[in-house]
């Protein structure tokens, strides 16, 4: 229980501006918003999690839930997409 309290807590304390929407978006950007103890969780369930694209995903998703809140990745995801609203209708 300790651990997920970590992760509440420092998901909450890690703070984006979100003044302007992006849709670019990088590996830096993306991980902004996670929490470290959550970074470190994940690598100790699979290895596959260890610096990789799935652990950002998992990661922004996961943060997100806990802060009620769309993290930086998922604001440029839904920008792309809106950009490209012809290829969904």
């Amino acid at each position: 229980m300790k651990v997920g309290k970590q992760i509440m807590r420092e998901s909450r304390a890690l703070k984006h501006d979100f003044k302007s929407y992006n849709k670019h978006t990088d590996r830096d950007v993306a991980t902004e918003c996670i929490s470290e103890t959550l970074i470190q969780l994940l690598s100790l369930i699979s290895p596959k999690f260890e610096n990789s694209l799935q652990t950002v995903m998992v990661g922004n998703i996961i943060s997100s839930r806990v802060t009620c809140r769309p993290t930086p990745l998922q604001i440029a995801i839904g920008v792309l997409l809106g950009n490209h609203k012809i290829l969904i209708d």
